[in-house]
């Protein structure tokens, strides 16, 4: 008789380091609930190495840090979007891409 056989490919990985971090609680809650009701992550470290995973293959330049009105967020940028940016901040002689996101937020109505 055929049976599956069911390998755990994690073990066949090298060893992990034990880490500590801390987390917004919201955040925390959404990855709880993927782990508890939508059984996408067996555990909350592997929620959070497959994000890391996920987040290392952009390429640095695709990711941002954006602040407005006190609140820091991670924006995350196509190369589409990137050329579109460059092409305002030359045109309108910014130093940066973050000015010219800051540019075409003012002026939207977002």
């Amino acid at each position: 008789m055929n049976k599956a056989v069911y390998i755990d490919v994690s073990l066949m990985k090298t060893m992990k380091e034990r880490s500590s971090i801390s987390l917004d609680t919201k955040l925390l809650q959404w990855l709880d609930s993927m782990i508890d009701e939508k059984k996408i992550f067996a555990s909350r470290s592997h929620g959070i190495e497959f994000s890391l995973k996920l987040l290392s293959t952009l390429s640095p330049e695709n990711i941002m840090l954006l602040s407005l009105k006190g609140d820091t967020k991670p924006i995350f940028l196509s190369p589409n979007v990137l050329q579109k940016l460059d092409s305002i901040k030359e045109s309108n002689g910014f130093d940066s891409r973050e000015d010219a996101i800051k540019f075409v937020l003012a002026t939207s109505d977002v």
